[in-house]
């Protein structure tokens, strides 16, 4: 039976082993794209939040500074007498102030508000300059810059008033240190113009502290973090110093931070940052800034190696089951297919299988098939019935096994005929007892019994039909000779 075990075993494993390889496989697959989608949906949608938050108090300082710029082209009746009056020019000059003033006082981040005049039409200094105190956070008027001290080209120092008027546009001012307050600021600045004639600028000034608290206090997974550039420049970032150059610090593998800066709004990719692979989302910020917020991709895609494992549990743990399980069935479907039900012994079709995964090999024991059959057992059932012919069968199956021992196949051949396989040095005496045994005993149920075996040493290169006829000769030389013993293949060949 072990034989057969084997092989059906094998089987079926291999099919479960595919099974579960096909469903895990697919599971696996499905499930960790899900997964990675919704942790790139999560990445992205961190960073929009987070870039609708910067872009709401960008936009409020832009939408201040409109504010004062168009109140100043509404309320600025008369160009000519502004440029003469200094009396006129003061008297407008303080009602701008004190609009800019509470603009300023209602836009979160503002540090400073101003307008300053053109000092081809008015002095050098002329305009009006509001600055938020750091003690009390309330605004307090300071001298303007005087503009006739700078150059028109020196950025570092009056960049703020002349880059607008050369764009002619609202421009924003990207992170630059304030010499006065000694801070880095983001500056929105729109120029003036009435008809063609320059006028001067309306601007407002946010620190960047505030810009960078937002950035750094994002936190995503165990150690993701946001940080902001600005085309191929760094301008906040956990590591680095503002205005640091991308590919000094990360190389040719921030190709996919710079393509994410090229993308007009959002994008998603992945880069490799101090030997860790990261994966980002992007927005673009109102001013031109690009926001970032990244995590390593190990973290990121946690959920789905988690997934991923407790799939594969779950396969090995159903397996280990279902092998289990299989074995049973498998155990009880061979033992109806293997086993003859009236005698409990094997089948013919087990012993046939037995013999042809025998093997006779050099040094092995000589090994000697056997037929034993019974003697007039019609006459048995015809006398005591049916029922009690098979009682004689299952006596005579439990006395064989009994007798004959572990090491010996025996099976029922069909009817009232068994076979059997034992080592040859040993069949003569098994053999024997188990006839005396069987002849001695008057069973109340069917009387007295008589046993005919036949004998056939197995030589290799025999064929089992050839066993099998030479076992059958012996078989029938035992039950003519009515010697009442167990007879061999070469004593029924010498009796011809």
């Amino acid at each position: 039976m072990n034989f057969l075990r084997t092989k059906m075993s094998l089987v079926i494993l291999l099919c479960m082993v595919l099974s579960i390889f096909a469903i895990g496989s697919t599971s696996i697959f499905t499930a960790n794209n899900i997964l990675r989608d919704s942790s790139r949906q999560n990445l992205q949608l961190q960073c929009e939040n987070t870039g609708r938050k910067m872009n709401e108090s960008l936009d409020s300082i832009a939408h201040a500074v409109d504010i004062l710029s168009q109140n100043t082209l509404t309320s600025l009746d008369d160009l000519e007498e502004f440029k003469r009056n200094r009396a006129y020019a003061d008297a407008y000059t303080q009602k701008s102030a004190n609009l800019a003033k509470t603009l300023a006082e209602n836009t979160p981040g503002c540090v400073s508000v101003y307008i300053r005049y053109n000092p081809e039409i008015s002095s050098p200094t002329a305009g009006f300059h509001w600055q938020r105190n750091e003690t009390d956070g309330r605004f307090y008027s300071t001298p303007c810059t005087d503009l006739s001290r700078y150059r028109p080209d020196d950025m570092d120092h009056v960049g703020w008033y002349y880059l607008p008027r050369q764009h002619k546009a609202p421009t924003w001012m990207l992170p630059y240190q304030n010499n006065q307050t000694d801070m880095y600021i983001v500056s929105y600045i729109v120029p003036i113009f009435i008809n063609t004639e320059y006028v001067g600028i309306a601007g407002m000034d946010i620190n960047f502290k505030y810009i960078q608290k937002i950035t750094q206090d994002i936190h995503l997974y165990s150690s993701g973090y946001a940080f902001l550039m600005y085309k191929d420049k760094i301008i906040e970032h956990p590591d680095f110093p503002v205005y640091t150059p991308i590919e000094k610090i990360l190389g040719s593998s921030s190709s996919g931070l710079s393509d994410a800066i090229e993308s007009p709004s959002r994008s998603l990719g992945e880069y490799n940052y101090d030997g860790i692979n990261k994966s980002f989302a992007s927005t673009r910020l109102h001013n031109g800034m690009q926001l970032f917020v990244c995590a390593p991709a190990g973290e990121i895609y946690h959920a789905s190696s988690l997934l991923t494992r407790h799939i594969v549990l779950i396969a090995i743990i159903s397996f280990i089951l279902i092998t289990f399980i299989a074995n049973c069935i498998m155990t009880r479907i061979l033992k109806l297919a293997t086993k003859d039900e009236l005698t409990g012994l094997p089948n013919r079709t087990y012993f046939l299988r037995a013999f042809n995964a025998s093997q006779i090999l050099p040094g092995s024991p000589a090994i000697s098939l056997f037929l034993m059959d019974v003697d007039e057992f019609k006459k048995i059932n015809d006398t005591y019935g049916h029922n009690n012919g098979d009682l004689v069968l299952q006596n005579i199956a439990a006395d064989a096994s009994r007798i004959l021992g572990k090491d010996t196949l025996f099976a029922r051949w069909g009817g009232d005929e068994f076979i059997g396989l034992m080592k040859s040095d040993e069949a003569e005496a098994r053999l024997e007892e188990l006839r005396s045994h069987v002849e001695s005993v008057i069973h109340e149920n069917y009387g007295k019994i008589t046993l005919s075996i036949g004998v056939a040493p197995i030589k290799k290169g025999m064929t089992f039909i050839e066993i099998t006829q030479a076992a059958d000769m012996a078989l029938y030389r035992s039950k003519a000779a009515g010697s009442n013993r167990v007879t061999f293949y070469e004593e029924a060949l010498a009796s011809i």
